[in-house]
Order: C-alpha cells, then sequence, then structure tokens
C-alpha cells in the first residue's frame, strides 16, 4: 500500500520548480504541500454539531407526540408513521455517530503525521515566518471565509503542536506589520 509519503514524492520534486529557492530554504515543501492539501475538516472536527444533532434527535425520540391529539380513526396510521419516524430518527443518529467517529480517527491520523513532520517545516527567525506568510497564509486567506478559518485553526494547531521555530508572537506581529499595508 503507498504512504502519504510516497503520494506527495512527484509535488515535492515539482514543487522546487515553482517556489523561488530563497522561501525553500525558509519553509519546507513538506510544510507548503501540507498546508495546501489540507482543508477545514482535515485539522478541525465539528464535534459539537454532531453532538447538538444528535441530542436533538434523542430528544425528539423520547418525547412523545403531543401535536396530533386523540383520533380513533387515525391512532394505527399515526402509531405506525410514529414508529417508522422513530427507526429513521435512531438510524441518523446511529449514521451521525459512526460519521464522527471516522472524522475524529482522520483528524488523529492528520495529527499525528503532523506531529511527526513538524520538527522540519521552519528555520529560525522572521525571515522564514514571512516566507511562511507569503507562500501559505496570505495566498490562501483571500480565497474565502473558509479558507480564512483554515489559516487561523492551522496557525493554532501549530501552536498547540508546540513546532518547532514557529513563535506565535512573532508570527502574529508579522501578520499585523505584512497585512496592515493591504487593508
Amino acid at each position: 500500500s503507498t504512504t502519504y509519503l510516497d503520494n506527495i514524492r512527484p509535488i515535492l520534486g515539482n514543487l522546487e520548480k515553482c517556489v523561488p529557492p530563497k522561501y525553500l530554504s525558509l519553509v519546507s515543501t513538506h510544510l507548503y504541500v501540507t498546508f495546501w492539501i489540507l482543508d477545514l475538516s482535515d485539522i478541525l472536527v465539528p464535534e459539537a454539531g454532531y453532538e447538538a444533532e444528535i441530542s436533538r434527535l434523542e430528544h425528539q425520540l423520547r418525547e412523545p407526540d403531543e401535536k396530533d391529539g386523540f383520533n380513533p380513526d387515525s391512532m394505527d396510521i399515526s402509531a405506525s408513521k410514529k414508529k417508522k419516524e422513530q427507526a429513521k430518527s435512531q438510524m441518523v443518529i446511529e449514521d451521525l455517530r459512526r460519521e464522527l467517529q471516522v472524522l475524529k480517527k482522520h483528524h488523529q491520523d492528520v495529527i499525528n503525521r503532523i506531529k511527526s513532520e513538524n520538527s522540519l517545516w521552519l528555520k529560525k527567525g522572521k525571515d522564514a515566518m514571512i516566507a511562511f506568510i507569503q507562500l501559505c497564509i496570505l495566498p490562501r486567506v483571500l480565497f474565502s471565509s473558509a479558507d480564512a478559518v483554515y489559516c487561523a485553526q492551522f496557525v493554532k494547531l501549530m501552536h498547540q503542536l508546540n513546532t518547532p521555530n514557529f513563535n506565535t508572537l512573532l508570527y502574529y506581529d508579522t501578520v499585523v506589520r505584512v497585512m496592515m499595508p493591504l487593508v
């Protein structure tokens, strides 16, 4: 079976032809490729949203249907319809739980991969931070609001994982200095 590294090897080779060498001496090709390959769902699991929907459906299952009232002619139809709706809701709950577990596992796999390679991502210093912002953050933050959120979460993840040579304070200082003239 092919590994992640096997899959990106051709990209890494071609990247050196596209990105100026002065940047690649400061920001590794692995950081560049990882940053551009991932998306928000890889680095952030919307666990609260899943839990809220599961909770809402479970509450709906426990709550008696008071809006139907009492009508002897429609009791059999309503009971049958209610059972089908409950079964459908139960299936949705189970699907949401399975999907959440798949997302969590994928997220953990991504985090583990990042942890294994992030020690090589950046050289130390302001020039590396500027290169990271110019190669990754600035172009992507301008694509869409979802990409802007991705950039913020990626930087937060770099901080949380104590990425070597990533100084969060220097990053924000540099972002403010680089982006202010653009606003």
